[in-house]
């Protein structure tokens, strides 16, 4: 399983151009878990697989859960109601926040499912996103992000002897670290200190966090489904029922939706006061 989370670690996608050795690598590790018996991936202490392949199997704890396979071909097939089922149960069911928050990030790259679907499918996308906005808030406040193994390899980092932190290419934070230290691009592996390594995990994961909820935001301002359609209330007949988007049909449950609905959009917009932004980054958030 290790292997798999080195390559959909949080923030990258295998890009179906990727060179022929990593797709590869995937391929092999995909058929060294579908050999193993789902009865034992489902238990704890049931065996990994290798980052190498399928020659090194060995025990862990509770990796190599079958909801994570799933979720790893999810994210492979870009299977977005999938992954938001497997993102719910992995955070509330299994308690594995980690697998959670990768299963969410991919799933809310689009949020244009806010459009379509009734009061009930609506609100529950908002819920799931709101559930998402929560769990990367937690991780952006993590006092020590390095001493979480869980978090390491989430984000595909790793501690080095002299508390300095290890980062690798095909990794968001490598890519953010890149992004703002262009002029000295650096070939292979990164180390920073700690102090300079958190100020990079907070800053890239709130902003990558704020233009998430920018883009929930725009597109739940645009959702009619909370808006009763005046032409029908007023004389009891839409022009155009296919296209108009609004409630033609409000009651007591459509209601206490929208109440929920409204909620839970400011409770997501608070968030974004209390994430550690640059200054420039305010700006952004202020449009």
């Amino acid at each position: 399983m290790q292997g798999l989370w080195q390559i959909f670690s949080f923030g990258v996608r295998l890009d179906p151009d990727a060179a022929a050795e990593l797709q590869e690598w995937k391929n092999e590790l995909f058929r060294c878990v579908a050999q193993l018996d789902q009865s034992v991936l489902g238990q704890k202490g049931g065996h990994e697989v290798s980052a190498h392949g399928c020659g090194s199997l060995h025990r862990s704890s509770a990796d190599s859960r079958s909801p994570q396979v799933d979720m790893f071909r999810a994210i492979d097939s870009a299977r977005t109601d999938q992954l938001k089922h497997l993102g719910q149960m992995l955070h509330l069911l299994d308690q594995n926040k980690a697998a959670a928050l990768l299963s969410l990030d991919h799933a809310f790259k689009d949020m244009n499912d806010l459009k379509m679907g009734n009061s009930y499918e609506v609100l529950s996308s908002v819920q799931q996103f709101h559930s998402y906005v929560r769990l990367l808030q937690e991780i952006i406040t993590h006092p020590k992000p390095w001493s979480s193994v869980s978090i390491q390899r989430l984000f595909g980092f790793s501690e080095a002897s002299d508390d300095h932190i290890v980062l690798v290419p095909r990794t968001f934070l490598y890519q953010s670290y890149a992004r703002r230290n262009f002029s000295v691009l650096p070939e292979g592996s990164v180390k920073l200190p700690r102090s300079e390594f958190r100020t990079l995990f907070q800053i890239s994961l709130s902003e990558h966090l704020m233009t998430r909820i920018v883009g929930q935001s725009q597109v739940a301002r645009h959702c009619r489904i909370f808006e009763p359609c005046i032409a029908t209330m007023a004389t009891g007949h839409c022009d155009r029922p296919d296209s108009c988007g609004h409630e033609h049909n409000p009651n007591l449950d459509w209601y206490q939706n929208s109440v929920r609905f409204h909620l839970q959009q400011i409770s997501i917009l608070q968030v974004l006061c209390m994430l550690p932004l640059p200054m420039s980054s305010r700006d952004f958030e202020k449009q």
